[in-house]
């Protein structure tokens, strides 16, 4: 498993949010996968063609998240 240099922690809306970047030689592209740190629970997964892609997907999809609240 390759993780990608974007992996990271953000915060949006005051809740912490880790972004997981990982690809597998299973599958092609990137897996993204972010987790809600208070609640312990993945909020959203996806895929896409680049980590830099994947990092853009899961802040839109933790922003989104955080307007709707």
């Amino acid at each position: 498993m390759t993780v990608s240099g974007l992996s990271q922690w953000v915060v949006c809306g005051k809740t912490p949010y880790s972004i997981e970047i990982f690809k597998t030689d299973l599958h092609p592209g990137w897996r993204v996968d972010a987790i809600d740190g208070v609640a312990q629970k993945t909020v959203w997964t996806g895929t896409a063609p680049d980590d830099a892609t994947a990092f853009i997907e899961a802040m839109r999809h933790i922003h989104d998240l955080a307007e709707a609240a």
